[in-house]
């Protein structure tokens, strides 16, 4: 499935990408990650990816190979998802 890049800049909460994103230039490339029961992650990453769809980025679920974690790559939407 590949590894997520060591360079990027994490953030802790949502909160913090409130933040990220009011602070232009906006990144190419956003990861979104979780783990716990599927309730809880669908709970905790919906509003971080309803955030960041609504910022232009289209979301991809790369979590298909992983259990009781959930993994988006969010691009900005000028770029494509492969």
């Amino acid at each position: 499935m590949g590894r997520i890049p060591e360079d990027p800049v994490p953030w802790g909460n949502r909160q913090a990408l409130e933040r990220r994103l009011a602070m232009p230039p906006l990144p190419q490339e956003l990861w979104l990650a979780s783990s716990g029961p599927l309730p809880k992650l669908i709970r905790k990453m919906q509003p971080m990816q309803e955030q960041v769809e609504r910022e232009g980025y289209a979301c991809r679920d790369r979590s298909s190979d992983l259990s009781y974690a959930r993994l988006l790559q969010c691009q900005s939407a000028a770029r494509v998802l492969r």
